[in-house]
């Protein structure tokens, strides 16, 4: 074809044009936009002009710091990593109107160098981690600190350089670190990368890694880690980590939410539902105010300062932005976090992928966390968690104002976890070779719950000891049984009722007075209960009891390496039961009743509803009177009489609550299989039933046939209801 192109193909080509132009500021448009939420939110941050002076101060011609040691290999407090936090916080103070530092010529200039240096040399850790997102989640900061778009920043070209030889895009990240692909581990990992995208203008790749990453807002199947369909979440494999990886996580991808929202990368609704239902329904029931539970911290137990909750805020808030239709219970759960309100919906809550058991009262925390084969106890890295071989056995926490726990674990005895039947030993700090992990041999670990009472129950087996325990949970209290212990050890074999902060005198009742004592230690079979800073704790059947409140030394290096050896010494309350040195088919029996005084305590005492049925290795059961429910772990098919006129047999292990509602007239049943492998339970109960699947027998019982939730149900309850005569 030859001679002038005709106009209409002119109009065509140049409304094409305008297409293409106004296609290419849109999207330059939308990153310019994520660009400058990530520089204000960074300029934001506090940045103290003395710090940045030491830095300068300090700072080699060369562009290196006199006092970090750049060859040391340290896996876990890696001091190289210290360079790109000060970058960081000196591209902030040169970016801060209020800092003396604001636009400083000298800063700039010594920003490039330190940038420089840190190409030149590469420093690497041992541990991928600080590689991989340790370090770049400091350097893209600083370098985007440093787009500023005139003279006081980096041209495009010597920002372009910095970014591919400082940080990768997450498909890069990705090829080189495959293993760290999922969960919080996934959002670091695209953090750094969605900041390179933003620094080189590359849409496809923003757009694509805040894809990403709101992929990750979903239910992961199986043991996939992340958001679980029990609205817990796992990370380093079947780990329960809410209160460690998940909320690192959670922090995350609320920011990526809110800094995408109002743009075409924002998170949809399912995704943003999904993150508030884990919150709303998960997270904040592993909490008491502004602690998380011990059990959900996983290694980081092991270090200073960490439980504390108070982020939870800062996700409550941006979900707030985000889900404005949840914002009361948003704003409920972010006054309960504060501190300043109840928890607004107490009830019962079996977490049965994570097997794991809480019980909110308005003003208390109960939990237990059930040991089984399917899901990781606890991990030890990178030298951390070093005594944890006790932890994950059955540990409880009994909180009311939060702090019962917090940073206590210097000073801790670890072989007296509060819930744990253990041997009292000193509990060696050296690492295993190859030990990363403990996890349970048991089939038989499980939990049943209505939302307002709840039974957990397991077979236990680790190290050498043994038994039945079983967990009861009501609206006022906690029922703990334990059956069949048997050892054989040369140190004695305890049941650890708690080991906590001391917090003033102790009452108790030994034999028939009632004394207090404080700064002694205590063993005797004539005590009844024992009184310390709001919660009750009963002996109905005594046994060997022993009572400390006594000061108590360690160090956080203890347990963790990288942290200090500084002895602290703490005063510590402690209960606990004896079973001695080798026990053979011994029992044990407390009931523990948080948020009371010690005369609404010794109320509670003269008309206790909570009576124990059996305590067998075949059948644990309790009975709550006034609110006429039962709780009963079959460990063998079986049948026992819970009541007269009422028999209940089952002809597979499992977990039961029953109870009567509408004044007697209807039966409400709750069950759940603990081994999360059987398809269906039938049952017989002494009562003429009507309702699901129900048959009269002959015999005069009724026969259930109950078909138990498979898949990434399996282990949950299932609740039905009767009417009877």
């Amino acid at each position: 074809m030859s001679g002038p192109i005709p106009k209409s193909i002119l109009r065509r080509l140049s409304f094409v044009t305008l297409v293409l132009v106004f296609t290419s500021s849109v999207v330059l448009s939308q990153i310019n936009i994520i660009t400058q939420r990530l520089r204000d939110e960074l300029i934001r941050e506090p940045a103290d002009d003395k710090d940045i002076t030491n830095y300068l101060t300090t700072l080699k011609s060369g562009g290196s710091w006199s006092d970090i040691d750049y060859s040391d290999s340290s896996q876990r407090d890696w001091p190289a990593v210290d360079h790109s936090r000060r970058l960081k916080s000196i591209c902030t103070g040169y970016n801060k109107p209020t800092s003396l530092y604001y636009h400083s010529n000298e800063l700039k200039s010594k920003i490039t160098t330190a940038i420089e240096f840190y190409i030149k040399t590469k420093p690497q850790c041992p541990n991928w981690w600080f590689n991989a997102i340790g370090a770049p989640n400091n350097l893209a900061p600083a370098l985007i600190l440093m787009k500023t778009g005139d003279k006081f920043g980096y041209n495009q070209a010597k920002l372009d350089f910095y970014c591919d030889e400082l940080l990768n895009y997450y498909s890069e990240s990705a090829v080189k670190w495959p293993f760290a692909t999922t969960g919080a581990n996934k959002i670091w990992l695209l953090t750094s990368s969605i900041y390179k995208a933003c620094i080189k203008n590359n849409e496809s790749v923003l757009r694509s890694n805040f894809q990403s990453a709101f992929d990750q807002a979903i239910i992961m199947p199986g043991t996939g880690e992340g958001i679980k369909n029990d609205y817990s979440y796992y990370q380093h494999g079947p780990q329960l980590y809410c209160g460690g990886y998940g909320m690192a996580f959670m922090e995350d991808i609320t920011n990526f939410g809110t800094l995408a929202e109002g743009t075409s990368y924002q998170m949809s609704n399912t995704q943003v539902q999904i993150i508030t239902n884990a919150i709303l329904e998960g997270f904040q029931w592993f909490c008491q105010k502004s602690a998380f539970d011990f059990g959900t911290t996983g290694r980081e137990i092991s270090r200073s300062g960490a439980g504390s909750s108070s982020s939870l805020k800062i996700v409550v808030d941006r979900l707030k932005l985000m889900n404005p239709s949840r914002s009361a219970e948003l704003n409920d759960c972010y006054n309960f976090i504060n501190g300043s309100s109840d928890f607004t919906n107490p009830g019962n809550k079996y977490f049965w992928k994570s097997d794991f058991m809480v019980q909110h009262g308005p003003t208390f925390y109960l939990s237990a966390r059930i040991p089984s084969k399917r899901i990781t106890g606890t991990e030890r890295m990178n030298n951390e968690n070093l005594k944890r071989k006790w932890l994950p056995w059955g540990a409880t926490n009994i909180m009311i104002d939060g702090d019962e726990y917090r940073n206590i674990f210097a000073v801790w005895d670890w072989s007296r976890i509060p819930g744990v039947t253990s041997v009292k030993e000193e509990v060696p700090g050296l690492p295993v070779a190859g030990d990363f992990y403990l996890v349970s041999s048991t089939e038989f670990a499980g939990g049943v719950s209505d939302g307002i009472c709840g039974l957990a129950a397991y077979d236990y087996s680790w190290d050498g000891v043994s038994g039945r325990k079983a967990y009861f949970f009501t609206p006022e209290a906690l029922y703990c049984l334990g059956s069949g212990i048997c050892a054989s050890k040369s140190n004695p074999v305890i049941t650890n009722v708690n080991q906590c902060f001391s917090s003033g005198p102790v009452t108790l009742k030994n034999k028939n007075t009632i004394s207090t004592f404080d700064g002694t230690e205590i063993t005797s079979s004539n005590i009844k209960w024992v009184y310390h800073n709001r919660v009750g704790y009963y002996f109905p059947s005594n046994g060997e009891i022993t009572i400390k409140n006594m000061n108590q030394t360690g160090s956080w290096n203890d347990i963790n390496i990288a942290e200090s050896k500084t002895k602290l010494t703490y005063k510590v309350f402690s209960t606990w039961i004896g079973h001695g040195n080798v026990p053979s088919n011994d029992k044990y029996e407390y009931i523990v009743v948080p948020s009371t005084s010690l005369e609404q305590f010794m109320t509670w005492l003269e008309s206790s509803p909570l009576k124990m049925i059996s305590n067998t290795t075949d059948i644990q059961a309790f009975h709550e009177i006034n609110k006429k429910v039962y709780g009963i772990a079959f460990y063998n098919p079986g049948g026992i009489n819970l009541d007269q006129g009422l028999f209940i047999w089952t002809d597979k292990p499992c977990l039961l609550l029953i109870q009567e509602i509408n004044n007697g007239s209807r039966l409400k049943i709750s069950i759940s299989d603990p081994t999360t492998k059987l398809k269906n339970i039938n049952i017989r109960i002494s009562k003429k039933l009507s309702g699901p699947g129900s048959v009269y027998n002959d015999d005069k019982t009724s026969g259930i046939s109950v078909f138990l939730p498979e898949g990434d149900n399996a282990g949950k309850s299932i609740t039905l209801e009767y009417s009877y005569e």
